[in-house]
């Protein structure tokens, strides 16, 4: 028994590297990123080239591609990205029932840190939108339309995909779940308290559910850039549904997806004036992240209470940097309004599963707890051996009792949109609403013409890029 409960920590030790490590190179990560260090922050995850580590490693592919592409290093960024799509666990063709999710290895008395980061829906949607936004930056249309139309199809699938994984959180392997159900009315009353309406998790909750949400888990972003992309290739039919998408997605119509709807419904009937269009997208700041959440939980049995380890992740807010930016472009005076609140996103998944995944954790905390006084109290009389499994078995528990919280945290907190007439003298000034100064730009020669900023913290230059729409 003694030898078996020191291999089991042994493994778990071992299985656990994955996500601890994880977490270790993403914090350091983070502190290059967010104060605008692009190159150094991509260094430090995969070397010179940006591209030396596991190829296998989703979280550490898709920092690497934000990093790069922030850096302009567009074919890298590419690189990475494509490592990323390829391990997504929501592809639109392999995750469609609670079947295909649990062939993906959750676990009820483990850990999700004893498996490789799998990435979120809408992981998978900002994945393909920032590939098409890397093609249109390199003029490679064809693969911006092949990339945009695979955030579009991830988009369709979202709805469906988020309610097979809130299933799939409930449900688990047999051997787990026959251990749940042999302790279920302890862990049905230590879940009834963790989630009582007026306690903690109620208000923490509540607090998460102030975000609003994004019906369907549908980015109004995706659809606008595809909408642009689709109007600056002549398709200004395909442009005007996408626009109506993004403009009512939640309830609050930005002014200048406004515009660009009404542009492409007179580009359909022929009727738009024949001068040229200058889009602005802004992605602001430092998107959410995941903390830990640790509570005891009481755990009722015939000889007393006991108190059981549980852990989940907590939503924790983006921060804005600049907000919105002043544009200028000849006569036109104009500002940045928001169309994605990455947080609200976010927030749309993660409130979607939490219940289930604090009864996961609660019922794997109990679960633990009564495996645990089992074990002592077969072994309280079996001498240094009985010993050591008393001194092994709470380093078990605790080794099982660490919230995953990996995310992807180099997304920004909002992306604002803006869009003029191509001004006359060919130049575009942005400022913070303060008179900073942003950038002031030579647009390139064509009728479409895409423009995007980041910022992630005061005092750190932008990263900018100017394309033209459309292949000229």
């Amino acid at each position: 028994m003694a030898a078996a409960c020191l291999s089991a920590v042994a493994v778990l030790a071992l299985q656990g590297c994955q996500g601890t490590s994880d977490l270790r190179s993403t914090a350091s990560f983070a502190d290059a990123y967010s104060g605008g260090a692009y190159v150094e922050a991509a260094a430090m995850l995969g070397g010179e080239t940006g591209l030396e580590y596991d190829e296998d490693n989703l979280l550490t592919s898709l920092h690497v591609a934000t990093a790069l592409r922030a850096a302009g290093r567009l074919d890298a960024s590419q690189a990475a990205y494509d490592r990323a799509e390829e391990h997504l666990l929501w592809k639109s063709d392999e995750i469609a029932s609670v079947a295909d999710l649990l062939e993906a290895g959750f676990t009820l008395v483990g850990n999700d840190l004893m498996r490789s980061y799998q990435g979120t829906i809408y992981d998978g949607v900002l994945v393909n939108t920032h590939k098409a936004m890397n093609a249109i930056a390199a003029g490679d249309t064809d693969r911006a339309r092949v990339e945009l139309n695979r955030a579009d199809q991830r988009q369709e699938n979202a709805v469906d995909q988020l309610a097979v994984k809130v299933r799939a959180l409930g449900a688990d392997d047999p051997e787990s779940a026959a251990q749940a159900t042999e302790h279920q009315a302890s862990i049905d009353r230590s879940f009834g308290e963790v989630m009582d309406p007026d306690g903690e998790v109620a208000r923490r909750l509540a607090a998460v559910r102030q975000l609003g949400e994004y019906r369907d888990l549908r980015n109004p972003f995706t659809d606008w850039l595809h909408g642009a992309f689709r109007l600056a290739t002549g398709e200004p039919n395909r442009a005007s549904d996408l626009f109506r998408n993004a403009a009512v997605l939640d309830g609050e119509r930005n002014p200048h997806v406004l515009s660009d709807l009404a542009l492409a419904e007179a580009m359909a009937g022929a009727t738009a004036p024949a001068g040229g269009r200058v889009w602005i997208v802004h992605e602001d700041g430092i998107g959410p992240s995941l903390e830990e959440y640790k509570l005891v939980v009481p755990v009722y049995t015939a000889n007393g209470v006991l108190a059981a380890a549980a852990a989940w992740p907590e939503f924790v807010p983006g921060s804005p940097t600049a907000g919105r930016l002043r544009v200028e472009a000849g006569e036109q005076r104009t500002m940045t309004e928001v169309l994605l609140d990455v947080d609200r996103y976010a927030a749309t998944e993660f409130r979607a599963g939490h219940d289930a995944v604090v009864a996961k954790a609660v019922a794997g905390g109990v679960v633990r707890m009564l495996l645990q006084a089992a074990v002592q109290n077969e072994m309280k009389d079996e001498g240094v051996a009985g010993q050591l499994v008393g001194l092994l078995a709470p380093v078990l528990s605790v080794a099982t009792t660490q919230a995953d919280t990996r995310s992807w945290t180099a997304l920004p907190h909002t992306v604002g949109v803006a869009g003029v007439d191509r001004p006359a003298d060919g130049r575009l000034r942005l400022s913070t609403l303060g008179g900073g100064p942003v950038a002031d730009l030579v647009l390139p020669d064509a009728r479409f013409v895409l423009v995007t900023i980041k910022t992630v913290a005061p005092g750190a230059a932008p990263a900018v890029q100017v394309s033209a729409l459309g292949g000229g």
